[in-house]
């Protein structure tokens, strides 16, 4: 009887330890996938080869527009537009994928089962057995019961303490039988090299800290350098002429002041800076100026005021000047000169309406053609109709002032451009847009507009200066007041 007990004990552990590495073995398994792939075919991308096809056609197709149209065309454009989102499309395309995937069984997964099937094997065996032995233990108890009592009570305490020994021997079995096959196990990890403390990294590292310290301590200085280049360009006075290649022909002074008695005085040098202007363009051209546009690389450069003022000044000298306000989108020449912007130049180049109807008296010798502005398609309306326009207003007045938009904004300014006898380029000196400039200027160049007479500064706080200095007296007394 007690072998029997016994070896029931063993089993119960076995069986126990069993199921315990089963239920392991099935966790493992659910996270795994029963196959893997093994091999992949990649081949060259098909829409990649369509798109490129469409992109080569497409740049044929604009080459003929450029060579048939200028680069403000609306077919140009257009090409420009959808040769730009073919290579948008073509770089978020992958220039390979993936034809055919060959798939495996995964040897991993395979081996769980197999170990899952052995602990199952294990598990009713365990079963099995313990079925047989407690059948045993059932025929041997009518034996028992007719022993004494008391050798049946001592019969069982021995019983329980030799099945408590069993359990004790067969759990510290199997925790040796556990180191051992810790200590012995096989690891996937492989020790490439044995770690030492010579070949530790060691931080702080001097050479490391001093090459970091030179690198950002130039980038600093670079940094340092741009702020102090910018700050000196919006503050100082600059030599425009080697910036811009192009004359400075006149510097409209920055003047302001709060006192009402220096307003006449103040008023005084901003008139005579326009009438400098006005004059330096008549000396400087021996043909005489028909038609002139006022530009600017940006908006808030002035360009509006610059124009405004420059056509009085022009008009008190000549009587007979035309100011056009050519901003189809977003006129401001109407609300400067304080005239309504009802019928404009937009009704003029459709036809709804005649130039002399559009055009308002607001001032002396100085006649102006609004613009009504939130125009649809204002290049297309330029193009076609603006030179029959500037060329009867060219008959009906000494000079016309066309106000332009910004050339870095829109491509209208390009078309009025080329149609004018010459242009002014406004440059405020308090914005630091030079660069802007620049490229505008080139951008004229490249389409074949030569008709550039020079720079006009704006907002110039030196201008201002020497004016503060030629009237130096009349400053004094207007400041003084009467005694």
């Amino acid at each position: 009887m007690d072998s029997i007990d016994q070896r029931v004990d063993q089993l119960t552990v076995d069986q126990k330890e069993a199921t315990a590495l089963l239920d392991s073995v099935n966790s493992q398994l659910g996270t795994l996938s029963s196959t893997v792939d093994s091999a992949k075919d990649v081949a060259q991308n098909p829409v990649g080869t369509e798109l490129r096809s469409k992109l080569s056609d497409v740049e044929t197709q604009l080459a003929e527009a450029e060579q048939k149209y200028t680069p403000a065309h609306p077919a140009v454009i257009a090409l420009r537009q959808q040769r730009a989102a073919l290579l948008a499309q073509i770089a978020a395309q992958p220039s390979a994928v993936v034809s055919q995937t060959t798939v495996a069984p995964n040897p991993l997964y395979q081996s769980l089962q197999s170990q899952a099937s052995t602990y199952r094997a294990r598990i009713q065996g365990d079963a099995g057995e313990l079925r047989a032995l407690q059948a045993q233990r059932r025929a041997y108890r009518p034996t028992l019961s007719s022993l004494p009592q008391q050798t049946i009570a001592f019969a069982a305490v021995q019983e329980d303490a030799k099945r408590a020994a069993n359990v004790y021997d067969a759990l510290q079995q199997k925790y040796s039988d556990a180191l051992v096959a810790k200590s012995t196990a096989i690891s996937d990890i492989i020790v490439v090299s044995p770690a030492s403390a010579d070949a530790a990294v060691r931080s702080p590292n001097l050479r490391t800290n001093l090459a970091i310290a030179v690198v950002v301590g130039v980038l600093l200085g670079l940094a340092v350098v741009y702020v102090l280049d910018l700050i000196d360009r919006r503050t100082t006075d600059r030599d425009f002429t080697a910036l811009l290649g192009l004359p400075v022909i006149a510097r409209i002074p920055v003047l302001t002041t709060t006192n009402p008695r220096m307003l006449p005085w103040v008023q005084s040098l901003t008139l005579e800076a326009f009438l400098h202007l006005c004059v330096t363009l008549k000396l400087r051209n021996k043909r005489p100026l028909k038609s002139l546009a006022i530009l600017s690389a940006r908006r808030g450069e002035g360009k509006s005021t610059v124009a405004y003022n420059l056509a009085k000044s022009l008009a008190a000298l000549q009587p007979g000047i035309l100011l056009v306000d050519a901003d189809l989108r977003q006129p401001t020449l109407h609300e400067k000169a304080g005239c309504g912007n009802d019928v404009g130049l937009n009704d003029v180049l459709r036809g709804d309406a005649p130039l002399e109807e559009a055009v308002q008296h607001i001032a002396p010798g100085l006649d102006m053609l609004p613009s009504r502005g939130n125009e649809d398609n204002p290049v297309a309306l330029l193009q076609v109709e603006f030179e029959a326009l500037l060329e009867k207003a060219r008959g009906n007045y000494g000079m016309v002032i066309v106000d332009a938009p910004a050339l870095a904004a829109v491509s209208d300014a390009l078309l009025i451009a080329s149609e004018v006898d010459g242009s002014l380029i406004v440059v405020s000196a308090d914005r630091g847009t030079e660069r802007d400039t620049q490229r505008a200027i080139a951008q004229m160049g490249m389409i074949g507009v030569e008709n550039i007479l020079g720079v006009v500064v704006n907002r110039d706080a030196s201008a201002a200066a020497d004016h503060y200095g030629y009237f130096a007296k009349t400053n004094a007394a207007l400041t003084a007041g009467p005694a």
